[in-house]
């Protein structure tokens, strides 16, 4: 939790929430994923790890479409936890604010996007945050800023 709060504009409150929705990393780790490539099982990695926390969120956005119809306006899942949603949301706008990487990945993805901007530009952001939480927890390090 602690490593958490050296994230700027995270305080207390943001990463106590956060790693205590998560809970500990290792139940993440621990079932074997199967490898249609290789045909066999092999142990996960932090991306599929990264992938299970942000599905768990509900930071994504299920297909929706009937026959040769696909929508453009898909709806997120709601069956997911609303706590840590709430939480990485709310860390993500904090940290557009404060760290420049995550405020022209916001900028871009609010340019991009047709409906709904400042949401899903937001949502997409708590995604792309999703990496570094994870990434922090697992190897119990600080936050460091990238040099530019």
């Amino acid at each position: 939790m602690l490593v958490l709060t050296t994230i700027p504009g995270i305080g207390p409150v943001f990463s106590a929430g956060i790693a205590a929705e998560i809970g500990g990393l290792q139940r993440f780790f621990d079932p074997l994923k199967y490898d249609k490539k290789r045909n066999r099982y092999r142990s996960r990695n932090l991306r599929v790890v990264e992938d299970a926390i942000a599905k768990l969120a509900g930071l994504w956005w299920p297909r929706s479409s009937s026959g040769g119809f696909e929508s453009e306006d898909r709806h997120m899942v709601k069956s997911s936890n609303h706590y840590l949603r709430y939480y990485l949301i709310q860390a993500a706008n904090v940290m557009r604010r404060h760290i420049p990487e995550y405020s022209r990945f916001y900028a871009r993805k609010y340019r991009e996007t047709v409906k709904h901007k400042h949401k899903r530009a937001l949502v997409l952001t708590a995604r792309k945050s999703v990496g570094l939480v994870v990434g922090l927890l697992h190897r119990n390090e600080a936050y460091r800023p990238k040099e530019t």
